[in-house]
């Protein structure tokens, strides 16, 4: 068994679903240091960050005079069955013990597997005063892997079989542009803001591979795998927030994401087709597979036939952003101590909502000579839940999460992590002319 096909089996239906370019929706956080907080940073975001979690801090006495970030990129992935440590030895199968090997494919529930990615990356975030500007690339995906299909592709096809089942496999991809752009100002005792985002689609993709067919005089089988896509689309949010400051050291706000919103995707669409056989199950080079499915590209127009036409289903239903409520509050009871909370509520469902519906986190953050430490948590509500950390040294923010989450289309829990990575200044100058928070 080839290299390339030790790698394909655990993620072949995902890489084929973009293979060019590509829901882990927990959400990913777009900044190392709402990772690092359990994603409780709402209250305590200040600079370019208020941009991206509440435009109403913006407009707070303590909000820096100026501040810049490139890149700020966060990104999580999960698996559901086999643990995220079980990876390795995926990758590593024909070395392993045929025990170890048994082993694995037990961890393949009976429905199959699922992958997801979720990148969300702010490439560039400047605040000054009270206006703040980030551009952000995001990639949503998710693919769900029949056991039949895994073990084809980890043993081979038998051809004295004629009851593999290829399942449930399928997948889903959004890719897309945020320009985001808000402001906040005083108003009394509170601070209002908003921050107007303009939503450039580049990738809406669906996927799915078909029942095998059997040639028998041959001894061979063959999987059909079918894309469809909307290369382009539109589309504006707009949220609005609010911040207090009742005393020295707490903050508390809420804002409404996507208040309005719209997505709107091209209706001519784009199809793509391969078909696996025997030779790919059995050492196949996945970088065939992969010129085989790109150099299949097909304009399908607005009434695509079979197979794409019942691929196509459902891709441009309820692909806007989701109305979002999320209330945050943030003490501070020594310099360099800050304690945080968040709650977050879909107020109203969308393609592109995030796995948690709902979610409540804690963050403890700490600054000590050279290096700003951070601790996190955070749950559904349910049965999901997240732990992460991160830190802070000079310009670098890292942070990392484990988390767990129920899969929604069966029994099973996902478990992945998110890792999240960026580089930012800010001067220690504010608005009010007083020292800076961190």
């Amino acid at each position: 068994m080839s290299f390339s096909r030790r790698i394909l089996a655990p993620a072949s239906a995902l890489l084929l679903a973009g293979l060019a370019a590509g829901t882990l929706q927990a959400q990913v956080p777009m900044a190392p240091r709402a990772v690092g907080l359990g994603g409780a940073i709402l209250a305590s975001a200040r600079g370019f960050e208020s941009a991206l979690f509440n435009p109403a801090n913006l407009g707070l006495h303590d909000s820096p005079a100026w501040s810049v970030a490139f890149p700020q990129i966060s990104m999580g992935s999960s698996v559901l069955g086999p643990r995220i440590a079980d990876l390795p030895d995926f990758i590593r199968y024909d070395d392993l013990s045929e025990a170890r090997r048994r082993e694995l494919l037990a961890t393949i529930p009976q429905a199959g597997t699922a992958l997801d990615l979720d990148l969300r990356a702010p490439l560039f975030a400047l605040q000054v005063g009270t206006v703040g500007l980030a551009v952000s690339h995001v990639i949503l995906g998710e693919h769900t892997v029949g056991r039949d299909l895994v073990e084809l592709f980890f043993e081979g096809y038998d051809p004295n079989r004629t009851d593999y089942r290829i399942g449930n496999t399928a997948g889903r991809l959004a890719s897309y542009w945020d320009l985001a752009l808000g402001h906040g100002r005083r108003v009394g005792p509170v601070s209002v803001g908003a921050t107007a985002h303009y939503y450039h689609g580049t990738k809406l993709v669906q996927t799915r591979a078909f029942e095998p067919r059997y040639l028998l005089l041959t001894r061979d089988i063959q999987v059909d795998y079918v894309g469809v896509a909307s290369e382009s689309g539109r589309g504006f949010g707009l949220d609005v927030g609010v911040a207090l400051q009742p005393m020295p050291g707490v903050t508390i706000g809420a804002t409404v994401a996507n208040l309005v919103s719209s997505m709107t995707w091209d209706e001519n669409l784009s199809g793509r087709q391969v078909t696996l056989s025997r030779a790919d199950f059995d050492g196949g080079s996945l970088m065939d597979i992969e010129t085989r499915y790109n150099t299949s590209r097909r304009e399908l127009g607005t009434s695509p036939a079979q197979p794409f036409a019942s691929v196509a289903q459902g891709l441009l239903e309820d692909k806007g952003h989701p109305t979002t409520l999320r209330l945050g509050a943030s003490w501070s009871p020594a310099t360099g101590t800050e304690v945080n909370a968040a709650f977050h509520s879909d107020l109203q469902a969308t393609g592109l909502s995030g796995r948690w519906e709902r979610m409540a986190g804690l963050g403890l953050q700490q600054r000590i000579p050279l290096v700003t430490l951070r601790v996190g948590a955070a749950t559904d509500m349910a049965e999901g839940s997240m732990v992460g950390g991160g830190a802070r040294l000079g310009p670098l923010d890292l942070g990392f999460a484990r988390f767990t989450t129920p899969h929604d289309a069966g029994p099973g829990d996902r478990h992945g992590w998110l890792m999240s990575f960026g580089v930012s200044v800010r001067t220690t100058a504010t608005i009010g002319n007083t020292a800076g928070r961190w």
